[in-house]
């Protein structure tokens, strides 16, 4: 979609004008989306085949993530399968769900290429912060899952609000506040979850599409972003 085309977009979302006969926005199929949750669903069929997702040894083989393997082993590879790794069907189900949502907006917003981007790069620096963070505080983790990838998206989608904070009629700093809060208690109330990744990601997606604004639409932003 093109970036003239982002404002006019949420706006039609929001006022509820979008639908799929609409000639005034058109609204893209999320190819990447759909082909990223395919991946990690059919990736999660072939493990549980083999053996199970719940079993921590049997996701190290496949590739999730620890510090020992990455920087002593040099597995490099494992920056990227452990987001497309789930420990167990529910996990799996509620990162997919999540993706599914921010995806079928954002993807359209930004476009493939970027989209991608943004969630590739995302991932492996959640990754790469998570597993850092647990070696310096002794803690010896084996990681899986796509969150890290999924709350750049969602950094991503914050920046993308707040550029356009003027333009939206019901913007409101304490929504995303209160977003950002429920965010970090959720993760904190669950010692299963990795906060270190979350917030690695959030963070990185926002720095990325930002990057992305300031080389690629800075100059259009009087009139649109």
């Amino acid at each position: 979609m093109p970036c003239d085309s982002w404002y006019n977009y949420y706006i039609n979302i929001k006022r509820g004008a979008l639908s799929l006969g609409d000639d005034t926005v058109k609204k893209n199929i999320p190819v990447i989306t759909a082909a990223i949750i395919a991946i990690n669903v059919l990736v999660f069929i072939f493990m549980e085949i083999f053996g199970s997702t719940l079993d921590t040894d049997f996701m190290l083989k496949c590739g999730a993530l620890d510090f020992e393997k990455v920087i002593y082993g040099k597995e490099y590879s494992r920056l990227i399968t452990h987001f497309f790794m789930h420990f167990g069907v529910e996990h799996l189900i509620n990162n997919m769900f999540v993706l599914a949502v921010y995806g079928y907006y954002m993807e359209d917003f930004v476009g493939k290429k970027i989209f991608a981007t943004i969630y590739m790069l995302s991932g492996v620096i959640a990754g790469i912060v998570s597993m850092s963070w647990h070696f310096v505080i002794g803690e010896n983790v084996v990681s899986a899952g796509a969150s890290g990838a999924i709350f750049g998206i969602s950094g991503a989608f914050i920046v993308i609000m707040i550029a356009n904070r003027k333009k939206i009629e019901d913007f409101s700093y304490v929504r995303i506040g209160m977003f950002l809060a429920l965010t970090v208690y959720s993760g904190y109330a669950d010692k299963s979850i990795d906060n270190a990744a979350h917030i690695a990601g959030f963070i990185a997606g926002g720095v990325i599409i930002y990057i992305f604004y300031l080389l690629l639409w800075r100059e259009r932003d009087n009139e649109t972003y």
